[in-house]
């Protein structure tokens, strides 16, 4: 055993996102208790904040987000953080790849900001080694949110009968980026869909599986695991059983 005779125990913090002065006080309250890591919150300014706690006190810092930086730079300062998030260039070639293999010539990427940009860095450099003559073809849109939703764009696609859609967007609107892509006229028979991110598998897609569309994405765990189904199993159970505590519910 790595650490036999030691038990280990996890102590879950909730805190605002990305509220640095609460990250810093419950940090520094966590390190009082002698805590041997930290695993950092997903929200970007939080997590820096507390990573330069953990730095300065050499303690470890795990984190799970989506981070532009590779590991060789997070893990620079002394080698205390770690990020456990896929690599966005090795993510990057990995959306090439699949497009290669599908053989997907023109292609419409629908990107939500400036951090989407780096995760589709790859795919924009392919573009500059492409000749005259080849077939491969990109047109970018920013996924803009105005009074109409994201509908103005999504019907500019469309209109423009691109059938190859690339998808790049946060899970928390992905979401709605279908249900408006569906009004529009996207989600039916002939088209195409990539989503990037790698929790749409746990969103809702049962009403656009009767459209037509072929829906892809990458998963990086396999459900179907026992093992898997286990960790889930006790992660949604210590969920629960925190609410009931919470709402003072006894269960015998």
């Amino acid at each position: 055993d790595i650490l036999s005779g030691v038990s280990l125990h996890a102590e879950t913090v909730q805190i605002p996102e990305d509220d640095s002065f609460t990250a810093e006080r419950k940090t520094c309250h966590l390190l009082e208790k002698g805590v041997v890591a930290i695993f950092g919150p997903i929200s970007k300014f939080s997590s820096e904040h507390i990573r330069s706690i953990t730095d300065s006190m050499e303690i470890p810092f795990i984190e799970t987000r989506w981070n532009y930086r590779s590991q060789k730079i997070i893990g620079s300062a002394g080698g205390y953080a770690f990020n456990l998030h896929p690599d966005i260039t090795t993510l990057g070639t990995a959306y090439l790849d699949l497009m290669e293999a599908y053989q997907w010539k023109t292609i419409t990427i629908l990107y939500q900001d400036n951090d989407s940009l780096m995760t589709i860095q790859q795919i924009l450099k392919k573009t500059a080694t492409v000749g005259p003559m080849d077939e491969f073809r990109l047109v970018v849109k920013q996924l803009v949110l105005n009074e109409n939703g994201y509908r103005d764009v999504l019907k500019e696609i469309f209109l423009s009968e691109s059938k190859l859609i690339f998808l790049e967007c946060e899970k928390k609107i992905l979401e709605e980026v279908l249900i408006q892509s569906q009004q529009v006229g996207l989600i039916s028979q002939g088209y195409y869909f990539f989503l990037t991110s790698l929790d749409a598998h746990t969103i809702n897609l049962e009403d656009f599986k009767y459209g037509g569309t072929n829906i892809t994405s990458f998963r990086m765990v396999n459900v179907d695991k026992p093992e898997v189904q286990n960790v889930i199993y006790s992660i949604v159970e210590s969920m629960l059983d925190q609410e009931l505590r919470m709402s003072n519910i006894n269960i015998t």
